[in-house]
């Protein structure tokens, strides 16, 4: 059953940084944790957003093949390095949850490895 990893985080409030500056160094963090996922067994697709109304928020969606995909990334030493470093530019309080597929989702690509 695919699954899907989501984290919603506002990056913190830094009175000596800009908070596009912030933004800027999670994004990248992000984008970091994205490429070293997407080589793991089972992730299927992934992506990195920017709130809408609140620019200060944050997040990320993977889709995993399976329960214990995500899982496995999730305890993967490399995944625990980078999301030590993302909590370090965020606010603490973040929404970090894991949600089943369902319904008769259209177009997912196939898992990898």
């Amino acid at each position: 059953m695919t699954v899907a990893r989501i984290s919603i985080m506002r990056t913190s409030r830094d009175l000596t940084r800009s908070s596009s500056d912030k933004r800027a160094q999670v994004e990248r963090v992000l984008d970091e944790l994205e490429d070293h996922l997407s080589g793991l067994p089972g992730y299927v697709m992934g992506f990195r957003f920017v709130g809408h109304d609140d620019k200060d928020e944050v997040g990320r969606v993977s889709l995993w093949n399976a329960h214990e995909d995500a899982d496995h990334a999730a305890t993967n030493n490399h995944t625990i390095v980078l999301r030590a470093r993302i909590h370090q530019l965020i606010d603490p309080g973040h929404l970090e949850t894991l949600v089943e597929v369902a319904g008769n989702p259209k177009n997912l690509p196939e898992a990898k490895g």
